[in-house]
């Protein structure tokens, strides 16, 4: 769980790249880091200029897809459009980004205010065949040297 403060728009960069270094060395090549990064920069900009208090971010990967979870103490968020905002209007066009490069987005209007949820379209790396991890390894009892097991 990562915290920045609601309109620190550097914490925000500076978080979005931390959270790239965190999931690239445990997803696989072929999924979509680019659209990850991109929805992580969407929700925690959108939290940093709408919302309200400390911005809270939360990567779950306990099942097949990370869940990312940004939630702020702001007072709600209207549901994202189903199209895009006009060629010739600022803003607006945020969570319809994440909505096109996640597999889910779900948006809840709580108490405590905003908790938006993104499916993130990773799978984990699989491990190489070729590539022994250190349980895979025993020490020979007469010579020290490692063996595979």
């Amino acid at each position: 769980m990562w915290r920045v403060i609601s309109g620190d728009f550097e914490q925000v960069s500076h978080l979005r790249r931390e959270v790239r270094s965190h999931l690239e060395p445990l997803a696989d090549p072929d999924g979509d880091l680019e659209g990850a990064e991109l929805a992580v920069s969407e929700l925690l900009t959108n939290a940093a200029e709408h919302g309200a208090g400390p911005i809270t971010l939360d990567l779950d990967w306990t099942g097949e897809h990370p869940i990312l979870t940004v939630s702020d103490l702001g007072t709600g968020v209207v549901h994202a459009p189903a199209t895009p905002a006009g060629p010739h209007q600022l803003g607006g066009r945020g969570l319809a980004i994440v909505r096109a490069v996640t597999l889910d987005l779900t948006i809840r209007n709580t108490a405590m205010g905003p908790v938006i949820s993104a499916t993130l379209d990773l799978r984990r790396r699989v491990p190489s065949p070729d590539v022994r991890s250190p349980r895979s390894l025993r020490l020979h009892p007469s010579d020290t040297s490692a063996v595979p097991a």
